[in-house]
């Protein structure tokens, strides 16, 4: 009996510290179409309510998971995922979106 529960107890801490690799990730994001750089973009990981936005000179750090996806939105831009794959720098372009409103109501 002793023997299944140190297994089990292994398992279990191989597939936690698979799941809980977080790292720090750095980058800067810049408009695609003149290569400025894009101040208060929001990034945030993907499925979770992390974020941070980007600094004046479109910088931004955020810890996620290694194995997770950043999401760059800015309003009238087009929002774009983004796999961190293991990255800690991640210097991306965000472009101009073609969004229109359907409806808009004043209050």
């Amino acid at each position: 009996m002793k023997i299944i529960a140190q297994v089990l107890f292994i398992l279990f801490m191989a597939h936690y510290s698979c799941y809980s690799q977080s790292k720090n990730v750095t980058g800067r994001l810049t408009d695609e179409e003149n290569g400025k750089p894009m101040s208060g973009v929001s990034v945030t990981v993907k499925g979770t309510t992390t974020g941070t936005s980007t600094n004046a000179e479109g910088r931004f750090s955020i810890t996620a998971p290694a194995n997770g996806t950043l999401i760059f939105s800015f309003v009238g831009y087009g929002t774009k995922e983004v796999q961190i794959n293991n990255r800690s720098i991640i210097d991306n372009t965000i472009s101009a979106g073609n969004r229109s409103l359907d409806e808009v109501v004043v209050v």
